[in-house]
């Protein structure tokens, strides 16, 4: 009796935790379409029944299969109706975490895992927006439960301890259900995003630490299933048979974006001491609370590593090269380049907990509920109060302003990127390519000037980077009105805004 009233609470709460996270994920998802550019492409995409494979294809063919029934023909139907699918990839996202934490955590901890990730603003934040970063971060949690799966039967295939777990020939070389669960993950990883061969070789070099695996047959399985996983990507990315040419196109575009920097942009990490996401991206995504947590996690685990759990030493492992490889990537383009963290999101929350968990193990019984209930309290309180404010100014983005503000100042007025909503295809008019002789009024973004204020600070950039710094430098002489987020900007929500008054002219 008791068993099962603890298993309906459970349920209950993990009922609770999911329904505040698709409430926070859909809230304010009706915001004006065109705030976010690249959106603009995707619903482009889906009306048309194309792609330039700059990334996998399978939020737009999730899109796309849903528009097939409901047959919305507005960009603002389409915008909304791919941002609720990633909205509810975003809270099956939550649902996997806890998953994930059940195998090593008890069920209240895995709880906490699994409200944290709930609300952390860079899950919720990007769970509105119809781009590739939230349904990649599901399938790399789909993979990852698939990938323990496959571990736990082949460990249990070698032992000869649980025989029911054998689907393979007497020999046991080869486990079909398994193997098959690990490929089909894995293919809807690959067709999210170009960055899911980075967790492939974090399954590849597994058996560095997981010493029980027999390397030879656990290669053996590994290929199969990438084989499969293979054929998935090629099912789910058919177009790329028929447009191949528009495949390579889109694929070396994105790697040459990933190798050389974003227009003419290029973050060197030791000239941020390999810290730019951990500052930038992480702590905005997460804040700094459960992030040092993390850390304090990662840190105890490597020091304990004989004793700690192979699955945690796997995440620790995923969590160190997929960071390294997005800080060594000169590519952190603005406003947005923390999406490039949300796949980590989860699992840093997931670390989190674990923490609290070891805390409360040096505890005195008789409180170490309520100590570990009131450490999770203030874990969470802070990303959920950043993210209710995240969520409520989206629909209240300072941009709303401008149409107003342009009707009391002087003509001739020029503005740029990030300041109106964009209609397909895209422009990117620059300040800096104005005359300011020319024109009274100037509105700039800081979607695009801070890249370029902060670029020209740093060395080895291209030399129209130096010229725009100053040019924009110049700009800022001129007396201007801030338009300021009430809340913060994050990603591609809220900026600040500056009307620049160049008709002004000062008394001699």
């Amino acid at each position: 009796m008791n068993l099962d009233m603890n298993r309906n609470k459970n349920i209950a709460l993990l009922s609770i935790i999911l329904l505040v996270s698709i409430i926070l994920n859909l809230y304010s998802i009706n915001f004006p379409f065109g705030y976010h550019p690249d959106e603009v492409i995707k619903v482009h995409f889906i009306q048309n029944n194309t792609q330039d494979f700059s990334h996998p294809i399978l939020i737009l063919q999730i899109v796309r299969i849903f528009n097939s029934v409901l047959r919305f023909q507005s960009e603002q139907s389409i915008v909304t109706l791919g941002r609720t699918t990633t909205a509810i990839l975003g809270t099956l996202s939550v649902f996997l975490i806890y998953t994930l934490a059940r195998r090593t955590l008890p069920t209240p901890y895995a709880l906490g895992a699994a409200l944290l990730t709930a609300v952390a603003p860079g899950l919720v934040v990007h769970s509105h927006y119809l781009k590739e970063d939230v349904a990649f971060t599901f399938s790399v949690l789909l993979s990852f439960i698939c990938f323990f799966h496959f571990i736990d039967a082949f460990l249990d295939t070698q032992s000869s301890l649980n025989p029911s777990l054998l689907f393979s020939k007497p020999n046991h070389d080869l486990m079909w259900r398994p193997v098959i669960l690990l490929g089909l993950a894995t293919g809807l990883m690959l067709s999210a995003k170009y960055k899911a061969p980075i967790i492939i070789f974090v399954y590849l070099i597994s058996p560095l630490y997981v010493f029980q695996l027999r390397k030879l047959s656990y290669f053996k399985n590994v290929s199969l299933a990438l084989i499969i996983s293979i054929v998935v990507f090629l099912l789910i990315n058919f177009p790329i048979l028929i447009s191949t040419n528009t495949f390579i196109n889109g694929f070396n575009y994105e790697f040459k974006h990933a190798i050389t920097g974003h227009i003419g942009i290029s973050i060197n990490p030791l000239e941020h001491l390999f810290l730019f996401h951990a500052r930038y991206s992480i702590i905005p995504s997460l804040t700094a609370l459960p992030f040092l947590c993390a850390l304090l996690f990662m840190a105890y685990s490597m020091w304990q590593w004989r004793e700690t759990s192979w699955q945690d030493l796997f995440l620790i492992v995923y969590v160190g090269i997929y960071y390294l490889t997005i800080e060594l990537s000169p590519l952190k383009p603005w406003p947005d380049f923390m999406r490039y963290i949300v796949p980590l999101i989860p699992i840093l929350a997931y670390m989190g907990m674990q923490l609290v968990h070891l805390i409360a193990n040096y505890v005195p019984l008789e409180v170490r509920s309520f100590s570990a209930l009131a450490l999770t309290t203030i874990l969470v309180l802070f990303p959920f109060i950043d993210s209710v404010k995240l969520s409520y100014y989206l629909n209240r983005d300072t941009r709303d302003q401008v149409n107003e503000i342009m009707l009391s100042k002087a003509e001739p007025i020029v503005y740029e990127a990030y300041v109106k909503p964009f209609v397909y295809p895209p422009e990117y008019p620059r300040l800096t390519e104005f005359n300011p002789q020319e024109v009274c009024t100037m509105i700039a973004s800081s979607f695009m000037y801070e890249r370029y204020l902060l670029a020209g600070t740093l060395s080895n950039q291209a030399p129209d980077v130096y010229e725009k710094n100053q040019q924009y430098l110049k700009l800022f002489q001129y007396p201007y009105t801030e338009i300021s987020p009430k809340h913060r900007s994050f990603a591609f929500s809220n900026p600040t805004l500056r009307v620049i008054d160049t008709c002004y002219k000062s008394e001699p």
